[in-house]
């Protein structure tokens, strides 16, 4: 692996589903950087639990997620930092700040850089073409966020599934 001791500084979780959160805290342990994500999702991480704090809370799938790709309390952990809308990053030197961007789920986050890129986690997604996510806790919030997105001067957007692709394809 490429980093070493002091090199990774923070992990930043753009939301809790597991398929995000994966190594972070192995990650957290083995290199020291702090893990930071936004509150709305902490019980994800916290409990082991993908449907905390969701809407659409799914018993069964829940069960068969656990099942299926083992998230479970080995993995559970608390965020070091828990970080919303406009949070800066640069004493991490990573000159970018946190847009609270809820759809997916209440605690979804994006990470805008200076030079006006974002990472959008779950929100939109390129796999075919650049869409809203197909799987959304909520459509009005999902809906905001993307209004609150087009607003901005956004150039590539780095979606957490699919390719890059520059904001102004997407309708």
């Amino acid at each position: 692996m490429g980093c070493k001791q002091g090199n990774l500084r923070l992990i930043i979780l753009t939301h809790g589903d597991f398929d995000h959160v994966g190594n972070a805290n192995h990650l957290h342990e083995r290199f020291g950087a702090k893990i930071v994500m936004h509150n709305g999702d902490s019980g994800m991480v916290e409990r082991g639990d993908m449907f905390w704090n969701r809407r659409k809370g799914n018993i069964l799938l829940g069960m068969i997620a656990r099942i299926l790709f083992g998230f479970g309390k080995k993995e559970r952990f608390s965020p070091d930092l828990y970080i919303d809308e406009g949070y800066e990053l640069s004493e991490y030197e990573f000159d970018a700040k946190v847009l609270h961007i809820p759809g997916h789920s209440k605690g979804s986050i994006g990470i805008l850089t200076a030079d006006n890129n974002l990472f959008c986690g779950d929100l939109l997604e390129n796999k075919d073409k650049p869409v809203l996510n197909s799987i959304m806790d909520d459509s009005t919030a999902a809906n905001a966020s993307v209004k609150k997105l087009k607003s901005l001067k956004i150039k590539t957007v780095y979606p957490g599934h699919g390719k890059p692709f520059p904001m102004g394809s997407f309708t």
